[in-house]
């Protein structure tokens, strides 16, 4: 075995005590960024780490809530990730419910909070973990509003001058979501057999709207069986679609896979629908209403007709029966009618 000489094991020695100087520097260099770091800083470099982990869509409303929220309060304050702590947080909710804001939108900044530091501790980056002693903000049940058959009818006359026309009848015949129609394409409905796949989803994406084929779960991919007057509609809509795109400048083509268009080939926006539609029950003289309680409005059209709620989970495509049951249970009259009638044959008021 040959040994070093002198020089050389001096050599090296002395180059292994520089890795192990730079070594010590750097984790210095690291718990001292950790312990000055502000919280908003961190919250930046934390969300950096989720990127592979959740949908698009899902980072978007993080980044939101982030960036008008969260950052802004706490970097404002000073406050580094070493000094937050549960009474600092605390404060934060309170701050929040006291100038108006919803718990259940709370409950939102609770959960992206829980998260973020749970990471920080998990990764030795503080040394325990606040969150575990902040209450969660409790939630308000929220009871979906709707409208009737005579509501939707009238809707439905009214509307069909509008560009949002298309979008208003598929949520109120089928309860699609509202990335399940601006999704929707062409190649995804059978005209001829009447059936439609819902397998796109269109999200926001840092800023951009962008279309995708995973969607929110399993059971949100799903074929249904379209009403008669449906099929004729979307077919004279096909139809004049194709005129339009004959005429339709070359960077527009592309548009025409999907369903909701305006009359110049240009796509509906998730935006578009939902800052035009209270405008337009306005102009309409309709009863205030969100575009997603179109769908709350299908399922209450089914569940007073006769719908079991086995039938409705399937055709809104919810994860589970419990969902569907929690949502649109008490709206079932007919069976409540039913009951009724039993008292009032049991029962006599003198």
């Amino acid at each position: 075995m040959e040994y070093l000489n002198d020089d050389a094991s001096a050599l090296t020695i002395e180059a292994m005590a520089l890795v192990i100087s730079n070594l010590t520097n750097k984790l210095s260099e690291y718990e001292t960024v950790h312990a000055d770091m502000l919280f908003g800083e961190f919250l930046l470099r934390w969300i950096d780490t989720k990127k592979v982990d959740i949908q698009s869509n899902t980072m978007y409303e993080y980044k939101k809530i982030m960036s008008k929220h969260l950052i802004p309060y706490f970097n404002e304050k000073g406050i580094t990730l070493q000094s937050i702590n549960t009474k600092i947080i605390e404060e934060y909710y309170q701050y929040k419910l006291r100038i108006g804001m919803c718990s259940n939108t709370l409950v939102k900044h609770h959960a992206q909070l829980h998260t973020a530091l749970t990471y920080a501790f998990v990764h030795d980056m503080i040394p325990n973990n606040p969150m575990l002693k902040v209450n969660r903000p409790k939630t308000v049940e929220y009871h979906s509003s709707f409208y009737s058959i005579r509501e939707a009818q009238e809707l439905l006359s009214k509307a069909q001058d509008n560009k949002y026309y298309v979008p208003i009848v598929l949520a109120i015949t089928l309860g699609l979501r509202r990335s399940e129609i601006v999704g929707l394409m062409w190649r995804s409905i059978n005209l001829s057999e009447g059936s439609i796949k819902i397998e796109n989803k269109t999200i926001h994406d840092g800023g951009k709207e962008v279309t995708m084929s995973k969607m929110k779960n399993e059971t949100s991919y799903r074929i249904l069986v379209m009403p008669t007057q449906l099929t004729e509609f979307l077919s004279n809509l096909y139809l004049k679609q194709s005129k339009i795109k004959e005429a339709a400048e070359a960077d527009k083509l592309n548009n025409f896979e999907y369903v909701c268009l305006d009359d110049n080939g240009k796509r509906l926006t998730l935006n578009g629908i939902t800052c035009a539609f209270p405008e337009l029950l306005n102009k309409l003289g309709m009863p205030k209403l969100r575009f997603h309680d179109l769908r709350h409005t299908c399922a209450s059209i089914l569940v007073n007709n006769g719908c079991s709620m086995k039938q409705i989970q399937d055709w809104l495509g919810h994860s589970n029966y419990a969902t569907t049951a929690k949502v649109y249970a008490h709206l079932d009259m007919n069976s409540k009618e039913k009951v009724a009638a039993k008292i009032d044959g049991l029962l006599q008021i003198p």
